[in-house]
């Protein structure tokens, strides 16, 4: 509401660096609380092994995730780029999301980490769209009501 907007550039850059590293950090944690985690349950190899693929998957894709989150619901809608945000998350469910998931539990019968990994798919691209997104500066709003009385605006 400042004008800054240069600032929220910066921060935004700060963020999402922070959330790289973040995410990079939880994946090796993952990774080195697996075998710990697993055997607290007393449950067939078969699923053991299960798991720690699913743990491996997770621990790889969490920096995205980090990384996804952190442009969707931080940056790109703080900075009001509300409506590009709607369109991004309703496309990528439904459109990459889901049919692959779908595809790859239905047809292909591939593992579980392998449908995870396609359910998540839609990640990696919103991803790839908003870091386009951010890099364009356009989700850069002034979201204040300016000279307005937020009482009136609110009530009105």
């Amino acid at each position: 509401g400042e004008g800054r907007y240069r600032d929220s550039y910066s921060y935004g850059v700060g963020f999402l660096a922070l959330s790289v590293i973040v995410g990079v950090g939880g994946g090796l944690i993952l990774q080195l609380i697996k075998w710990p985690i697993i055997h607290i349950y007393d449950v067939s190899d078969t699923t053991q092994r299960y798991a720690s693929q699913m743990i491996n998957v997770m621990s790889l894709i969490l920096f995205v995730q980090m990384m996804e989150h952190t442009l969707t619901k931080g940056i790109l809608r703080g900075g009001g780029d509300t409506r590009f945000m709607i369109l991004a998350d309703t496309i990528f469910a439904y459109i990459v999301g889901a049919p692959l998931g779908y595809l790859a539990a239905f047809v292909l019968g591939a593992p579980c980490w392998a449908i995870y990994l396609a359910l998540r798919s839609e990640t990696f691209c919103k991803v790839a769209l908003c870091l386009w997104r951010f890099l364009s500066k356009r989700w850069i709003k002034d979201v204040t009501v300016k000279g307005a009385d937020v009482e009136n605006v609110v009530l009105n």
